[in-house]
Protein backbone atom coordinates (compact mmCIF):
# COMPACT_ATOMS: atom_id res chain seq x y z
CA UNK A 1 0.00 0.00 0.00
CA UNK A 2 2.92 2.09 0.68
CA UNK A 3 3.92 1.88 -3.01
CA UNK A 4 0.64 3.24 -3.97
CA UNK A 5 0.77 6.12 -1.86
CA UNK A 6 3.95 6.80 -3.20
CA UNK A 7 2.95 6.76 -6.78
CA UNK A 8 -0.03 9.05 -5.65
CA UNK A 9 1.89 11.39 -4.49
CA UNK A 10 4.67 11.90 -6.92
CA UNK A 11 1.95 12.21 -9.64
CA UNK A 12 0.58 15.18 -7.34
CA UNK A 13 4.23 16.59 -6.77
CA UNK A 14 5.16 16.33 -10.36
CA UNK A 15 2.48 19.01 -11.09
CA UNK A 16 3.75 21.88 -13.04
CA UNK A 17 3.86 24.53 -10.59
CA UNK A 18 2.87 22.60 -7.52
CA UNK A 19 3.30 23.77 -4.16
CA UNK A 20 1.94 22.07 -0.53
CA UNK A 21 -1.02 23.94 0.82
CA UNK A 22 -0.40 26.18 4.04
CA UNK A 23 -1.31 23.40 6.95
CA UNK A 24 -2.20 26.38 9.36
CA UNK A 25 -4.72 28.33 7.05
CA UNK A 26 -8.12 26.82 6.02
CA UNK A 27 -7.84 24.86 2.40
CA UNK A 28 -10.20 25.89 -0.47
CA UNK A 29 -11.27 22.09 -0.51
CA UNK A 30 -13.14 22.81 2.86
CA UNK A 31 -15.28 25.43 2.37
CA UNK A 32 -18.09 22.26 1.30
CA UNK A 33 -16.43 19.97 3.22
CA UNK A 34 -17.41 19.17 6.81
CA UNK A 35 -16.82 20.79 9.86
CA UNK A 36 -15.42 18.60 12.24
CA UNK A 37 -13.43 17.36 10.02
CA UNK A 38 -11.77 20.46 9.31
CA UNK A 39 -11.19 21.15 13.17
CA UNK A 40 -9.90 18.11 13.73
CA UNK A 41 -6.86 18.87 10.88
CA UNK A 42 -6.85 22.73 12.28
CA UNK A 43 -5.67 20.60 15.35
CA UNK A 44 -3.52 18.38 14.12
CA UNK A 45 -5.06 15.45 14.39
CA UNK A 46 -3.76 12.23 12.93
CA UNK A 47 -5.49 11.02 9.17
CA UNK A 48 -5.17 7.86 8.18
CA UNK A 49 -3.83 6.73 5.13
CA UNK A 50 -6.80 6.23 1.85
CA UNK A 51 -7.50 2.09 1.51
CA UNK A 52 -5.93 1.27 -2.22
CA UNK A 53 -9.44 1.47 -3.93
CA UNK A 54 -9.50 5.43 -3.17
CA UNK A 55 -5.66 5.65 -4.09
CA UNK A 56 -6.15 4.19 -7.32
CA UNK A 57 -9.42 6.27 -7.90
CA UNK A 58 -7.21 9.30 -7.18
CA UNK A 59 -4.13 8.30 -9.48
CA UNK A 60 -6.88 7.55 -12.03
CA UNK A 61 -8.16 11.30 -11.34
CA UNK A 62 -4.53 12.86 -11.44
CA UNK A 63 -4.45 10.66 -15.23
CA UNK A 64 -7.62 12.45 -16.42
CA UNK A 65 -6.37 15.99 -14.81
CA UNK A 66 -2.84 15.75 -16.41
CA UNK A 67 -4.35 14.61 -20.11
CA UNK A 68 -6.78 17.83 -19.71
CA UNK A 69 -4.05 20.13 -18.57
CA UNK A 70 -2.21 18.58 -21.77
CA UNK A 71 -4.50 19.31 -24.22
CA UNK A 72 -4.84 23.12 -22.85
CA UNK A 73 -1.42 23.18 -23.10
CA UNK A 74 -1.57 22.47 -26.74
CA UNK A 75 -4.33 25.02 -27.62
CA UNK A 76 -3.37 27.63 -25.35
CA UNK A 77 0.49 27.31 -24.83
CA UNK A 78 2.13 29.39 -22.06
CA UNK A 79 -1.65 30.94 -21.42
CA UNK A 80 -2.08 28.41 -19.06
CA UNK A 81 -0.84 27.29 -15.69
CA UNK A 82 -1.87 25.07 -13.21
CA UNK A 83 -1.86 24.66 -9.26
CA UNK A 84 -1.18 28.81 -8.78
CA UNK A 85 -1.23 28.91 -4.99
CA UNK A 86 -3.76 31.78 -4.29
CA UNK A 87 -4.52 32.84 -0.55
CA UNK A 88 -6.03 35.34 2.53
CA UNK A 89 -5.53 35.37 5.77
CA UNK A 90 -7.56 32.46 6.19
CA UNK A 91 -7.81 30.41 3.11
CA UNK A 92 -5.24 28.10 0.94
CA UNK A 93 -5.87 26.24 -2.33
CA UNK A 94 -4.67 26.01 -5.83
CA UNK A 95 -7.13 25.81 -8.52
CA UNK A 96 -6.25 23.04 -11.31
CA UNK A 97 -5.71 25.61 -13.78
CA UNK A 98 -6.08 29.40 -14.97
CA UNK A 99 -5.75 31.03 -18.68
CA UNK A 100 -4.27 34.34 -19.40
CA UNK A 101 -3.28 35.42 -15.89
CA UNK A 102 -2.00 39.27 -16.54
CA UNK A 103 -2.70 38.70 -20.00
CA UNK A 104 -3.92 41.83 -21.78
CA UNK A 105 -5.77 40.09 -24.63
CA UNK A 106 -8.16 38.37 -22.43
CA UNK A 107 -9.98 38.04 -19.35
CA UNK A 108 -8.34 35.65 -16.50
CA UNK A 109 -10.09 31.91 -16.60
CA UNK A 110 -10.28 30.06 -13.31
CA UNK A 111 -10.83 26.16 -14.33
CA UNK A 112 -11.90 23.24 -11.44
CA UNK A 113 -11.57 20.05 -13.06
CA UNK A 114 -13.17 17.35 -11.42
CA UNK A 115 -12.28 13.62 -12.10
CA UNK A 116 -15.99 12.41 -11.66
CA UNK A 117 -18.20 11.12 -13.94
CA UNK A 118 -20.80 14.33 -14.31
CA UNK A 119 -23.79 11.71 -14.90
CA UNK A 120 -23.24 10.56 -10.45
CA UNK A 121 -25.09 13.48 -9.82
CA UNK A 122 -27.84 14.00 -12.92
CA UNK A 123 -25.66 15.87 -14.70
CA UNK A 124 -25.68 18.80 -12.36
CA UNK A 125 -23.15 20.32 -10.44
CA UNK A 126 -22.56 19.49 -6.79
CA UNK A 127 -22.92 22.04 -4.45
CA UNK A 128 -19.25 21.82 -2.49
CA UNK A 129 -17.76 22.47 -6.10
CA UNK A 130 -19.70 25.02 -6.95
CA UNK A 131 -18.79 26.91 -3.77
CA UNK A 132 -15.11 25.87 -4.29
CA UNK A 133 -14.88 27.42 -7.47
CA UNK A 134 -16.84 30.67 -5.96
CA UNK A 135 -14.52 30.85 -3.36
CA UNK A 136 -11.31 30.80 -5.88
CA UNK A 137 -12.59 33.53 -7.93
CA UNK A 138 -13.24 35.67 -4.83
CA UNK A 139 -9.24 34.50 -3.69
CA UNK A 140 -8.25 35.69 -7.20
CA UNK A 141 -10.10 38.73 -7.19
CA UNK A 142 -8.78 39.77 -3.61
CA UNK A 143 -5.23 39.17 -4.74
CA UNK A 144 -4.77 40.46 -8.21
CA UNK A 145 -7.58 42.89 -8.28
CA UNK A 146 -9.18 40.76 -11.71
CA UNK A 147 -12.35 39.51 -11.57
CA UNK A 148 -12.00 36.28 -13.71
CA UNK A 149 -14.50 33.87 -15.33
CA UNK A 150 -14.97 30.51 -13.83
CA UNK A 151 -15.53 27.04 -15.19
CA UNK A 152 -16.02 23.77 -14.25
CA UNK A 153 -14.61 20.69 -16.22
CA UNK A 154 -16.21 17.11 -14.81
CA UNK A 155 -14.11 14.19 -17.14
CA UNK A 156 -13.68 10.38 -16.45
CA UNK A 157 -14.44 7.54 -18.33
CA UNK A 158 -15.08 9.21 -21.62
CA UNK A 159 -17.73 11.89 -19.65
CA UNK A 160 -17.38 15.24 -19.97
CA UNK A 161 -19.50 17.81 -18.68
CA UNK A 162 -17.96 21.49 -19.36
CA UNK A 163 -19.69 24.30 -17.36
CA UNK A 164 -19.32 28.54 -16.92
CA UNK A 165 -20.42 29.93 -13.39
CA UNK A 166 -21.52 33.21 -12.51
CA UNK A 167 -21.70 34.07 -9.20
CA UNK A 168 -24.20 36.51 -8.17
CA UNK A 169 -24.56 36.87 -4.13
CA UNK A 170 -25.75 33.69 -3.03
CA UNK A 171 -27.51 32.62 -6.27
CA UNK A 172 -24.72 30.53 -8.52
CA UNK A 173 -25.68 30.25 -12.60
CA UNK A 174 -24.53 27.38 -14.24
CA UNK A 175 -24.66 27.08 -18.20
CA UNK A 176 -22.89 24.84 -20.13
CA UNK A 177 -23.53 21.05 -21.40
CA UNK A 178 -23.51 17.48 -20.25
CA UNK A 179 -23.37 14.23 -22.41
CA UNK A 180 -24.12 16.39 -25.11
CA UNK A 181 -27.33 17.77 -23.25
CA UNK A 182 -27.35 21.80 -22.45
CA UNK A 183 -27.99 22.80 -19.02
CA UNK A 184 -28.53 26.06 -17.83
CA UNK A 185 -29.80 26.88 -14.25
CA UNK A 186 -29.24 28.63 -10.85
CA UNK A 187 -28.47 27.07 -7.22
CA UNK A 188 -29.36 29.00 -4.50
CA UNK A 189 -26.13 28.88 -1.96
CA UNK A 190 -24.78 30.43 0.68
CA UNK A 191 -21.36 31.09 0.06
CA UNK A 192 -20.85 33.61 2.66
CA UNK A 193 -22.53 31.88 5.20
CA UNK A 194 -20.48 28.75 4.61
CA UNK A 195 -16.97 30.71 4.22
CA UNK A 196 -17.72 33.05 7.57
CA UNK A 197 -18.53 29.54 9.28
CA UNK A 198 -15.52 27.74 8.32
CA UNK A 199 -13.31 30.82 9.24
CA UNK A 200 -15.04 30.73 12.84
CA UNK A 201 -14.29 27.16 12.93
CA UNK A 202 -10.45 28.43 12.76
CA UNK A 203 -10.25 31.39 15.13
CA UNK A 204 -12.47 29.54 17.58
CA UNK A 205 -11.63 25.96 17.36
CA UNK A 206 -14.88 24.81 17.77
CA UNK A 207 -15.82 21.66 17.73
CA UNK A 208 -18.96 21.07 15.81
CA UNK A 209 -21.77 18.55 16.73
CA UNK A 210 -21.18 15.02 15.69
CA UNK A 211 -23.22 14.50 12.83
CA UNK A 212 -23.01 10.84 10.64
CA UNK A 213 -23.11 10.97 6.96
CA UNK A 214 -22.16 8.95 3.97
CA UNK A 215 -19.09 10.31 3.09
CA UNK A 216 -17.74 9.41 6.94
CA UNK A 217 -16.83 6.01 5.48
CA UNK A 218 -14.04 7.96 3.53
CA UNK A 219 -12.74 10.49 5.77
CA UNK A 220 -9.39 10.37 7.17
CA UNK A 221 -10.38 11.84 9.95
CA UNK A 222 -13.50 9.17 10.52
CA UNK A 223 -11.34 7.33 13.85
CA UNK A 224 -10.13 10.81 15.31
CA UNK A 225 -13.68 11.92 14.95
CA UNK A 226 -15.54 9.37 16.50
CA UNK A 227 -12.84 9.23 19.36
CA UNK A 228 -13.74 12.95 20.25
CA UNK A 229 -17.21 12.39 19.80
CA UNK A 230 -17.27 9.43 22.39
CA UNK A 231 -15.39 11.68 24.46
CA UNK A 232 -17.56 14.51 24.65
CA UNK A 233 -20.69 11.98 24.88
CA UNK A 234 -19.15 10.00 27.98
CA UNK A 235 -18.64 13.64 29.26
CA UNK A 236 -21.91 14.57 28.88
CA UNK A 237 -22.97 11.28 30.42
CA UNK A 238 -21.15 11.61 33.78
CA UNK A 239 -22.25 15.50 34.07
CA UNK A 240 -26.13 14.05 33.48
CA UNK A 241 -25.61 11.22 36.04
CA UNK A 242 -23.87 13.88 38.57
CA UNK A 243 -26.64 16.41 38.12
CA UNK A 244 -29.36 14.31 38.74
CA UNK A 245 -27.56 12.57 41.69
CA UNK A 246 -27.36 16.03 43.36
Amino acid sequence: MGEVWDAVYNSLTERNNWTPRKADKLWVSEIGACGRAVALRLRNEERAQPDVDNLLVMRGGIAWENQTFAELQQEYGKDVRAQTRLSDENWSGKPDFDLFHASEKATPIIIEHKAQDPRSSFGKPKEKHLLQLALYGWLYEKQFGVEPRLKLFYRAWGEWAEYDIGVFQDVIQVSGSCHGKQLLKQVQVSFDDNRAYKEMLRATGVMPPYEEKRECRWCGYADACARDWKKDEDTRRVMHALVKAG
